[in-house]
């Protein structure tokens, strides 16, 4: 009888020996895999005006990384320091892919500087897009230092005048003023300064019969209209 004991004692033993190396081995395997885990892409959803490249040099989360060792707080400090970029959202899933949707800002405007095109928003920030936006239908800003003042226009003029009358290009001439012009080859000079003080004399002349006579109207002497039939 105590021979039989100590047999199914040995068994239990072995057994929980055998047991104990089938964990040790199951969990060598599931390490394994973990430590194989990878983010395999990285796709980006919406980007119109920036290619994948350009943003995947500007982000610290790479293809082929450890999947346990995304940061997603980092990753959204990054996003969130685009100017380009006015909301984004993402999510990695458990095959590796993060997606990332972002909304880029339109640009507001080319400004031609020194024959180099640079796109800006509608506070006068530079837009760094790497993709071809020469179809964009926007308007042409010309002028030394013309972005700085585009919150003032933006506030002043483009807010409080009517939405139908298009501009295609503003030039900004320094201690002269404001020129633009529109698609329909009418243009306005304005003063550099106090321009909401002749926004509302420019919607007059929009919606009077001058504005179908004539072609050039100068607005920069106060309570004075030069106005002509030349061409722009």
């Amino acid at each position: 009888m105590q021979n039989v004991n100590k047999f199914f004692f040995f068994l239990i033993i072995i057994s929980l020996i055998i047991a104990l190396l089938s964990l040790l081995i199951q969990t060598d395997l599931i390490n394994k895999v973990l430590k194989k885990k990878i983010i395999k892409e990285i796709i980006f959803i919406d980007n119109k005006y920036m290619s994948k490249e350009f943003l995947m040099s500007k982000i610290s989360t790479k293809e082929g990384q450890s999947f346990w060792l995304f940061n997603s707080f980092k990753l959204k400090k990054e996003l969130k320091s685009f100017n380009e970029i006015e909301e984004y959202k993402f999510k990695l899933d458990w095959a590796g892919n993060l997606m990332i949707s972002i909304k880029e800002k339109k640009p507001f405007m080319s400004w031609n500087l020194n024959n180099h095109v640079k796109f800006i928003d509608d506070e006068g920030k530079i837009l760094n897009y790497d993709r071809n936006l020469n179809n964009l239908k926007i308007i042409n800003l010309y002028g030394d230092n013309a972005n700085i003042y585009i919150p003032y226009l933006k506030t002043n003029f483009f807010e409080k005048k009517s939405q139908e009358i298009k501009v295609n290009e503003i030039f900004f001439l320094n201690n002269i003023g404001w020129k633009i012009t529109f698609y329909n080859k009418k243009c306005f000079f304005f003063p550099l300064k106090k321009l909401e003080k002749v926004t509302d004399i420019f919607e007059n002349i929009v919606n009077s019969d001058l504005y179908l006579e004539f072609n050039f109207f100068d607005l920069r002497i106060n309570n004075r209209v030069y106005l002509s039939k030349k061409e722009c």
